[in-house]
């Protein structure tokens, strides 16, 4: 493969890649990465999001090495930035509505999967470097043909940074992300996961999950939930808007695309009163099961106990799915800490396509991407040390590091 010969091409849908193409640069049953998600996410007419698909292709045997996914963006640079900063950019913006407000070129998913979306074909792996800097020439001269003002990699993981961060050039910014957060709930000395907390802890669990069985609410697992993607809908922009840090705005198109091309792959937990939806979460299920998007009504909120039963009833459906890693995502970390959660950072990698911008913008890093602290330790767990060896293989990489 030494001397293969490289041609690039771009298109702009998923179609035009094909799903032969798709699967040939991404595992399918990473479901978070997989073709149908993709076809969600076209589905789903996100708000100011315009698609292109850059394909690197083997001439000599007419197969795709390599599978860029990226679209036009425009976003925030304070969306990850302390409550302190996104303040003061809001005053600034009573005058100057734009101001740190960018057109991006993005390569990634538009929505939060707490991963990269970089494809290479594993039969090319050890010419990753070739297919990656060649990959990233094309991204670079494409965001210029779009004149675009920013290019942003998202997301990668700490589990990659490594062997990743060598095929990027020095005029990239790397900048945490809000990190992902995993829970692990398998056996732990032969005891299922609420009987492996130390007494105190499944006490307090058991008392949340009494203070909701008083209030009448109920819990459903719905398999086909295309009618309430509305509703859905509804209850995760309560989040959203409730959210310190906010990364892409979902639509009802989602939920129904995600009902109807994922199929058996997706499902809504869903919390009833009577016959109105009060809380809802979407799930994936690949090899592992993905809780992606929660939404609630507020109102709820303490009476019942919404959040903390919502996860609770979560990591149970998880435990009977026998899916004992769950990846819960970027926000509460505390509320989460309650139920034993590890940490793996995420990061992003930006480019002003203006020197001068940004050479500047490199100033403010820590300002607008700040380092997360990691959670204070906490001995929920009889066996706390078997439980953290169960999470460290949660991190573990579970594909081929990109060649460094």
């Amino acid at each position: 493969m030494q001397g293969s010969n490289y041609t690039t091409t771009w298109v702009s849908s998923l179609a035009e890649v094909g799903e032969h193409h798709w699967q040939a640069c991404f595992p399918e049953d990473d479901i978070l990465r997989s073709y149908k998600m993709q076809q969600v996410y076209e589905a789903a007419h996100l708000s100011d999001v315009k698609f292109h698909y850059l394909l690197i292709k083997d001439t000599s045997v007419d197969c795709v090495v390599g599978l860029l996914p990226c679209f036009e963006f425009r976003l925030s640079m304070t969306d990850v930035a302390p409550q302190g900063v996104q303040n003061a950019v809001a005053q600034v913006r009573k005058i100057f509505p734009n101001f740190l407000r960018v057109s991006a070129f993005v390569t990634g998913s538009p929505i939060a999967i707490c991963d990269d979306l970089i494809g290479i074909n594993p039969a090319y792996r050890q010419q990753s470097n070739r297919i990656l800097s060649l990959a990233f020439t094309e991204f670079d001269a494409k965001s210029q043909q779009l004149k675009k003002q920013m290019v942003v990699i998202k997301e990668i993981r700490q589990r990659y940074l490594d062997s990743f961060k060598n095929q990027l050039s020095e005029s990239y910014l790397l900048g945490e992300s809000p990190p992902t957060s995993f829970a692990y709930v398998g056996e732990i000395d032969g005891k299922d996961y609420l009987h492996a907390f130390r007494n105190r802890y499944r006490s307090s669990i058991k008392g949340y999950l009494n203070k909701f069985a008083k209030t009448g609410l109920r819990w459903e697992i719905v398999q086909d939930f295309g009618e309430h993607a509305e509703t859905m809908c509804n209850l995760y922009l309560n989040v959203l808007n409730h959210s310190k840090v906010k990364f892409e705005r979902l639509t009802p198109d989602f939920f129904r695309a995600a009902n109807s091309i994922l199929g058996e792959q997706s499902s809504a937990l869903l919390c009833f009163e009577g016959d109105n939806i009060v809380a809802m979460e979407l799930i994936i299920q690949g090899k592992q099961m993905h809780p992606i998007y929660l939404g609630m009504d507020y109102q709820y909120l303490q009476n019942s106990g919404l959040y903390f039963n919502c996860l609770i009833r979560l990591l149970q459906e998880a435990e009977n799915r026998g899916s004992f890693i769950v990846e819960l995502g970027q926000t509460s970390y505390e509320a989460k800490s309650n139920f034993g959660i590890c940490l793996e950072k995420l990061y992003v990698a930006i480019k002003y396509n203006n020197r001068l911008a940004n050479g500047l913008i490199s100033l403010f890093k820590n300002q607008l991407f700040p380092a997360y602290q990691p959670l204070r330790e906490r001995n929920l767990f009889n066996n706390t040390q078997a439980h953290r060896d169960k999470l460290d293989q949660a991190l573990a990489a579970d594909r081929e590091p990109y060649q460094s």
